[in-house]
């Protein structure tokens, strides 16, 4: 039925091109475009005042039969307008007035706390910014009701009397946005009392934190490691939760037309807090990495990761002396880092992938004892410390570096020996002379020898050949 209607419809609209133009009071300039609209479509109400001819040029024409073929048609179609008009009306006005009525119910709740205020003040300014178009809005809705009144287009009557008290409503809705404008300076100062109040409150919990901060436990030694972090950890959420009430109670203010709100020692106090946290962290992490490093079979540390350990705790030490009044932790968690570090040294040099076996006999001399390198072996850092490996660090070094000089020498010595595998002589035969040859070019095989001369040079003027 709908798409019968909107056919129907259709077929309407190309004959109210000819309708306009041959009805005396609708004719179209000559210049124009003829366009259809709504008001024309009401043009069907006149379509008995058809006269029975019409002069179009030099051409006259008569109506008679067009105006009998039309009258049924558009008359079924100025019912279905009939029809339509009224809904399209009914749901102009109910979407405006829900929105005005959303609009005077929001504004008419009291704010009763420094959230719902600044809740109120964007409503407010929603509001105004609404206007322009809540203005056009108003105006189609009356444009729909006067149409009806124009054409006699009969609807409800409960829903014009509704329509007729519209702008009683929007006036209403347009005197709560005045005045909840007039009133908001008055309610921003309460609620600025308000927030100075939650401000008083926040700084007293602060103190509370750090008091708690200031307990000696926190910077003595405790071998429950897990419990004092998990103080240290309660601390720290405690600061952050402050800090974001910190920053709400501030935001909240300047919404309000005040100033920022700042909690005194908040700051200091977070720095505080994440010191003391950071330092059983610390504690805890570099504990169980060095006794992870002392269990670990010798060949099997990874040399590079320990040294990133070393170097963060280093620094994460460095930053708790700065920040962090004396206690009796750091400087043996200090000691401990530079020990390592001391250790690390000799191990990496050992580590070294370039030592040969001449290079170990020489560790072992040196030393007094072998370093067992089969896959077997138990060796770890605790072996090579009571092999006194840190009082002969300086020579491990001097045999590491020159293993490494060695082995760069070595793959000089291999790329000369590679150039001369893929090095070909050409050979040619001499004259007619048979069985008898000589050397054809041999530009490329003298450079190649040039190129060794210098490299061999270079490997011979090493103070490192005679290893």
């Amino acid at each position: 039925a709908t798409l019968a209607r909107a056919f129907a419809a259709l077929q309407a609209l190309q004959c109210l091109l000819v309708i306009k133009q041959l009805l005396p009071f609708a004719a179209v300039p000559a210049s124009s475009s003829p366009r259809i609209q709504v008001s024309d479509i009401l043009l069907l109400f006149h379509l008995p005042m058809l006269k029975p001819d019409r002069s179009v040029g030099v051409l006259k024409l008569e109506l008679d039969r067009l105006k009998t073929a039309l009258h049924p048609f558009p008359q079924h179609c100025l019912s279905e307008l009939h029809s339509l008009l009224p809904r399209l009306a009914a749901d102009a006005y109910n979407s405006f007035m829900n929105k005005v009525s959303d609009y005077r119910e929001r504004l008419g709740h009291q704010p009763s706390s420094p959230e719902e205020f600044v809740a109120h003040l964007q409503l407010v300014a929603e509001v105004e910014a609404q206007r322009p178009a809540m203005d056009k809005q108003f105006d189609a809705v009356s444009a729909f009701y006067d149409l009806l009144d124009e054409f006699g287009v009969s609807a409800p009557a409960e829903e014009v009397a509704a329509a007729r008290t519209m702008d009683v409503e929007y006036g209403a809705l347009r005197d709560a946005a005045w005045a909840a404008e007039s009133a908001k300076d008055r309610q921003a100062q309460a609620f600025l009392q308000l927030i100075e109040q939650r401000a008083t409150e926040l700084t007293a919990e602060v103190a509370k934190v750090r008091g708690a901060e200031q307990q000696d436990i926190l910077l003595q030694e405790n071998e429950d490691l897990t419990s004092i972090i998990a103080a240290t950890a309660e601390l720290v959420a405690q600061v952050k939760a402050h800090q974001a009430t910190a920053e709400h109670i501030s935001n909240m203010s300047m919404q309000c037309g005040g100033g920022p709100v700042i909690v005194a020692e908040l700051e200091q106090l977070a720095a505080d807090v994440e010191l003391k946290h950071l330092l059983w962290t610390v504690q805890q992490e570099w504990s169980t990495a060095t006794s992870a490093w002392q269990g670990t079979q010798f060949f099997e540390l990874d040399v590079l990761q320990m040294q990133d350990q070393v170097d963060k705790v280093a620094r994460q030490v460095h930053r708790l002396e700065r920040g962090l009044p004396y206690n009796e932790l750091l400087p043996k968690l200090r000691d401990s880092v530079s020990q390592w570090q001391e250790i690390l040294e000799p191990i990496a040099h050992l580590r070294n992938p370039q030592l040969r076996e001449r290079h170990w006999n020489e560790i072992a001399d040196l030393l007094g004892h072998q370093v067992d390198r089969t896959p077997e072996a138990t060796t770890n850092i605790t072996t090579l410390l009571d092999m006194q490996i840190l009082h002969h660090k300086d020579r491990i070094a001097v045999i590491s570096n020159e293993a490494t000089q060695e082995a760069a020498l070595e793959a000089l010595l291999a790329q000369v020996a590679d150039k001369w595998r893929g090095v070909e002589l050409e050979v040619k035969k001499f004259k007619e002379v048979k069985d008898v040859y000589i050397l054809g070019e041999v530009e490329d095989v003298l450079q190649v020898l040039e190129d060794s001369r210098i490299t061999m040079s270079m490997i011979q003027a090493s103070r490192y050949v005679a290893g």
